[in-house]
This record gives structure tokens, sequence and C-alpha cells, in this order.
């Protein structure tokens, strides 16, 4: 038996945090539509959602973020990882930029991987998302495939000298 799974891959947004929004959601407001016609079963955004780390975080930053995360959900699950423009890689004890925005959203389509380790999708049993995280380094020898089931690698960084 033949199976099929679409999934979209969204990675390096660098949402500004004042600039271009006008411009960010014409395109996304595009994209969202492709995807609605594509009937994509799953979305993978795999981190640089934001441009600037922790600084320069606006409430039309925010506002924008609402709205783009609300959209994905709309079309279809939503799995997530950061990357490193998304927090302070050497500053581990601050917050990133996402999580509070996602904590608050409550959305029950979206589903962010902080720590690398291998997840079980919530929607389909035969799934589970690997996330290596740019945050949790030290966590990348544990993620392991497991046997009988799809292993869907999330990663952000360089892939040379892996």
């Amino acid at each position: 038996m033949e199976f099929i799974m679409r999934i979209a891959h969204i990675a390096d947004v660098h949402w500004r945090g004042y600039q271009r929004h006008v411009e960010y959601r014409t395109s996304f407001s595009d994209m969202f539509r492709q995807l609605r016609e594509l009937k994509v079963d799953a979305i993978c955004v795999a981190g640089d959602i934001v441009h600037s780390k922790t600084q320069g975080i606006s409430p039309e930053l925010i506002d924008n973020l609402n709205w783009w995360f609300t959209e994905l959900s709309r079309i279809a699950p939503t799995h997530v990882i950061l990357g490193n423009h998304d927090g302070l890689i050497l500053n581990k004890d601050r917050q990133d930029a996402i999580s509070p925005i996602l904590n608050a959203l409550n959305l029950q389509n979206v589903y962010l991987y902080k720590k690398s380790g291998v997840y079980n999708d919530p929607n389909d049993d035969r799934f589970n998302w690997c996330a290596f995280s740019p945050f949790d380094e030290e966590g990348y020898a544990e993620v392991k495939p497991q046997r009988g089931k799809i292993n869907i690698a999330m990663y952000h960084g360089a892939v040379w000298g892996l």
C-alpha cells in the first residue's frame, strides 16, 4: 500500500521587528492560499522565524506572529523548531522569542519542540518528529529514529561536517 504525505517546509523567515511587514503579509497570504490548494498534511517550520534574536521585538512583530501561527494552524498541524536567530544560543538562561507567543496563543495544532529529541506525532502514531535543536546540541546523540515509524528530521543549521 502506497502512502503519500505532503509536508510543507518553511525556514529562515526572519520576520523583522518593524520593517517589511506589509510585504511579509502579502507573501504569506499567497503562501497560505497555495498550501490550502495543495492540501498539505503537515507543516514543518525549521527555525529562524524572527531575525533579531530577542532584541527588537515590537508589538507589531508580536501581532504578525500571532496572525502567522494562527493561519498556519488553520491549514495543517504545524511542527516548529527554533533557529539560531530565535533566541540567544550563548545565554540559554534567557527566554527565546517564539515560546511566549505560542504559549499565549495556545493553538491546539502547533507543536514547538524546544529540545532535541524524538517526539511522537500527536495526530498520527505512524510518525515521529526528530528535532535537533541549536539550543540543545548536547541532546543530538539522544535523537534516534524508531524502527517501524516514519521518522521526520527537523534541523536548522549547516549540514557539513556532520
